[in-house]
């Protein structure tokens, strides 16, 4: 992670920046822009603001507190304590920002869509604010504005996809409702003619067994056939 050469040497920052901008639904926070700045609370207020004046694309300023605890302090709310402050010069972080912050946690291979969810179930007050990331380099930050940029990006996506799948759906049951008018025709193709010789199976078995008891009867009558009738009859077994 490369150093930033810095006026005061009490501040520590660097910069953590690893974006893509081919983002999908299964994206995590280091596919955006992460940065590290980080000050202690003995650090000068007008000496963070400097750096932060020099570094626009940082969100703001990592801090850890007496307790050991990384809290993050927007650049929007630094400078603004710096403006209402007759007298800045020689204050410091803490004294400045003397009540603790409330900042949400998250792991840096946290998805972005569940990353913002949580984001947006911050108070009005913090939405701007930016998100502790925990990386395994350690603490970084991440600009709830690049956060809410590509969420709303991947929601498109996400639409997309649903729209996609309901129109391949539609066309699947419009495929299926085709073969089922093709298989109903074609059925009705072959079962017409063998309903039809289905029935009419018992009037052929009548009409043959009238047929043979008739030529049993004639038998009976012509004990002696002529030589024609008797070929035809062992022609016919």
């Amino acid at each position: 992670m490369p150093a930033l050469s810095l006026p005061v040497s009490s501040v520590n920052a660097s910069a953590d920046v690893a974006s893509s901008s081919l983002l999908t639904v299964h994206s995590v926070l280091t596919d955006l822009s992460l940065h590290r700045f980080e000050a202690t609370a003995d650090d000068d207020l007008q000496s963070v603001a400097a750096v932060l004046r020099q570094r626009p694309q940082l969100p703001g300023v990592l801090v850890q507190d007496a307790d050991g605890l990384w809290v993050a302090i927007a650049r929007a709310k630094l400078f603004e304590a710096c403006s209402s402050t007759l007298d800045a010069a020689g204050l410091t972080l803490a004294a400045t920002f003397p009540t603790a912050l409330s900042n949400i946690y998250l792991r840096s291979d946290t998805l972005i869509l569940d990353a913002a969810r949580q984001a947006l179930r911050r108070p009005l007050s913090q939405q701007a604010d930016p998100i502790v990331v925990e990386t395994p380099t350690g603490m970084a930050l991440l600009s709830a504005v690049v956060l809410n940029q590509a969420y709303w990006q991947l929601r498109g996506i996400e639409s997309q996809i649903r729209y996609e799948r309901l129109q391949l759906e539609q066309l699947q049951n419009e495929k299926m409702a085709a073969l089922g008018r093709l298989v109903d025709g074609v059925a009705h193709e072959i079962l017409d003619p063998i309903s039809f010789i289905w029935g009419n199976l018992a009037h052929i078995s009548s009409y043959t067994q009238t047929l043979l008891e008739l030529v049993e009867a004639y038998a009976e009558a012509v004990p002696e056939p002529s030589p024609l009738l008797q070929q035809r009859c062992e022609e016919a077994e």
